[in-house]
């Protein structure tokens, strides 16, 4: 074992001198936009038509470091065709949402005015929907303009979101940030003409409403817009209490529930100092989607009220009004939801792994975010495989923002975090989730704003996301405007070993390469066993010398997944053997700290 460690220290020793963690994704643009979605994470800012497999993605985009001058930038990368839509509004339009109608050509929906929340001044001012003017143009016409709002009149809608489904029907969402309502209305005609609204939230005279008793008297704020094609359309709300409602139709849009189902139905009961035995409450990102059965698959991020102040206000933001806005004892969860499992665990969030105080209000770049944020679910119809994407913050990695500009004026340097993207799977239907496994590992390198294209297509996952070298959005004054890099990531899906049922291994011993390599600091190894027996697991660092046994004992024939942690292990090359009758083979991999 020696000498085969000795043979190769050398050579892996200057590959691992060299080897410097860099982000996954392939640059395709910048802007200095990178707050591309402060109201919902699961917009269709990544579209790859199924048919021709083009991807294009849409996201806000500026070039001034005042950030004026917005538009929203339709970007074909398979043609290389950019396309900005009309402008009509001082600020532009932002926050696209990509889809394809049902005579080829695309759809985009999209904010219009001031961008939401990262643009101070202005606000958004509405929402629009352009269409291709003729397949494959490139040129977009201004289809319809969401003028139809009991609550604050068009120029409140702040965001929108947009679904296609098999039958052509256009279904289409649209946020009053003012009136906090919801608005819905379809079109059967390819937009030629939309149906009268629908008001989901409040109750208005002359529209169909669906009144929401949201806990404590509380406003809607986060959302998901979900059809399957057969006539099921689901809209999934979260409201500033805490609690996750549906509201569902089955006839394509036409009729719809009479009341919301609260799915969650957490209740009013308050917390008792840090938590104590209360649950994580839904924060303001979610995602919902149907699987090839018809049911509803909803997940969402969520965290603890801290104080008896947040939970007598209702808020659901951890650290708000709190001196330890995170307790390590109550780390932040991605949870799921559907008729058939009630609701799940798809990941608990890696930090805290201290007490934090006050300092890491900011840690996220949103103020009293959740640490682990904004889930994004892609859905493989042929495996019956779910997947679902996160942004993970902690406080091991990040900046403090000068105390000058503070935010919340106390003169204190406030902890900003480099955000990493994880991915985890479901191959059970949400019942169960794999370990989940961080794609990214750039310590100091930002990925935010990490979005799946919903359908995983010739067992490719298809993301994009927002990156760059500061920690943190840009829409407040504590950070200076820089530009930003707008990323595509195609992801194997059978490589990232989240779904063991349905990736397949030749009936025979094998030892696959960890995922991801480099890692830090966790890594995932995965192998298959041609018959049941003894099975050893080990990992050697360079001197060979054990470092770890991952595996000592009989296991059964198939496939096995292990994941490695590292924690406590310095940066460099290691080796993992797997020994299992005769078989014996040794793969290498690099710790990255």
């Amino acid at each position: 074992m020696n000498g085969l460690f000795g043979k190769v220290f050398v050579a892996v020793l200057l590959f691992a001198c060299i080897l410097s963690a860099q982000t996954p994704g392939v640059k395709v643009d910048s802007t200095t936009a990178d707050a591309q979605n402060y109201y919902n994470n699961a917009t269709n800012q990544i579209y790859v038509d199924p048919e021709t497999k083009k991807v294009y993605l849409g996201y806000t985009w500026c070039d001034m470091p005042d950030w004026t001058g917005f538009t929203a930038r339709i970007n074909n990368i398979t043609d290389n065709v950019i396309t900005d839509m009309p402008t009509t509004a001082e600020y532009g339009y932002g926050l696209p949402d990509i889809r394809k109608s049902s005579d080829g050509s695309l759809l985009v929906a999209a904010s219009s005015g001031a961008q939401g929340w990262f643009y101070w001044d202005g606000w958004a001012n509405g929402v629009t929907l352009f269409k291709e003017s003729g397949v494959g143009t490139a040129k977009y016409d201004s289809l319809n303009w969401f003028d139809e709002n009991p609550a604050g009149g068009p120029n409140t809608n702040l965001t929108s979101w947009l679904q296609v489904d098999d039958n052509g029907v256009i279904h289409w969402l649209a946020y009053d940030g003012w009136g906090y309502i919801f608005l819905y209305k379809k079109s059967v005609d390819n937009g030629a003409t939309f149906s009268p609204a629908v008001a989901i939230g409040g109750s208005y005279a002359g529209l169909t409403s669906i009144d929401i008793n949201f806990l404590g008297g509380d406003y809607p704020y986060g959302a998901a817009l979900a059809s399957d094609g057969k006539g099921n359309v689901a809209i999934v709300i979260s409201d500033q209490g805490g609690d996750i409602y549906l509201v569902d139709s089955f006839d394509q849009g036409e009729t719809w529930s009479e009341e919301a189902t609260n799915v969650t139905d957490y209740g009013f009961g308050l917390v008792d100092g840090f938590g104590s035995d209360e649950v994580p409450r839904p924060d303001r990102f979610l995602d919902a989607a149907y699987d090839k059965n018809g049911e509803l698959h909803i997940v969402w991020e969520a965290s603890y009220f801290m104080d008896d102040l947040q939970a007598g206000e209702r808020h659901p933001w951890a650290g708000y009004g709190s001196d330890a806005p995170y307790l390590k004892d109550f780390k932040p969860v991605i949870n799921h939801w559907s008729e058939s499992t009630g609701i799940t665990t798809v990941a608990e969030s890696r930090y805290p792994k201290t007490d934090l105080d006050d300092v890491y209000r900011l840690m996220s770049g949103r103020s009293r975010g959740c640490i682990i944020s904004s889930p994004t679910m892609a859905y493989d119809a042929t495996a019956d495989v779910f997947y679902v994407g996160y942004t993970q913050y902690g406080e091991e990695n990040g900046k403090l923002v000068d105390p000058e500009n503070d935010p919340y004026e106390e003169s204190v340097a406030r902890f900003l975090s480099y955000g990493e993207l994880y991915l985890t799977s479901s191959s059970d239907h949400g019942a169960t989730w794999s370990a989940p496994l961080n794609l990214t590992n750039t310590p100091e390198f930002d990925e935010r704003n990490f979005i799946l294209n919903d359908q995983v297509l010739d067992g490719k996952l298809h993301a994009f996301y927002i990156g760059d070298e500061q920690p943190g959005y840009e829409f407040y004054a504590y950070l200076p405007s820089m530009v930003s890099g707008v990323y595509y990531y195609e992801i194997d899906a059978a490589m990232t070993g989240v779904a063991e049922k349905t990736a397949g291994m030749a009936d025979n011993y094998v030892l696959q390469p960890a995922y991801p390599n480099p890692f830090n600091p966790t890594t995932n190894i995965k192998y298959n066993l041609k018959k049941s027996g003894r099975v050893t697991l080990k990992v050697f660092n360079v001197m060979g010398e054990d470092v770890a046994s991952l595996v000592n004992g009989v296991q059964s024939a198939g496939v096995h997944r292990v994941q490695f942690d590292a924690e406590d292990l310095n940066s460099g090359v290691y080796f993992y053997q797997l020994t299992a009758g005769d078989y014996s083979e040794t793969r290498r991999m690099v710790l990255l700290k």
